[in-house]
């Protein structure tokens, strides 16, 4: 399977045609991790994903390290924690746990 991939304007890479939710073989994780290399972001538009499949799929580009503020991880999915960008101006980004906001501005990088 060879990907179809556009450069994005300023920086990344946009792959299309794929889905995320499928099994990956080694030939197209390996083009997937070179492509990523290459371009710093890749971008997977309209993707219809399950957090088993999100999981999956991360490795591809690696192990998973958890996130340190152990409250925002989810019971069921540790690996994953739910980072929004809300209406609220005070609050560009949010950490949610159990439906509440624990962290508001929470820098992710």
């Amino acid at each position: 399977m060879s990907l179809n991939v556009k450069p994005l304007q300023n920086i990344g890479a946009e792959v299309c045609g794929f889905d995320i939710s499928q099994p990956v073989g080694e030939d197209v994780q390996s083009e997937l991790r070179s492509l990523w290399y290459e371009h710093g972001m890749l971008l997977f538009r309209d993707q219809p994903i399950t957090p088993e499949n999100q999981i999956s799929f991360s490795r591809i580009f690696g192990p998973l390290a958890m996130h340190p503020l152990k409250v925002t991880r989810s019971e069921q999915y540790p690996e994953l924690f739910v980072l929004t960008n809300g209406d609220d101006k005070d609050k560009a980004m949010t950490a949610s746990y159990h439906g509440k906001d624990v962290v508001g501005r929470l820098d992710w990088h």
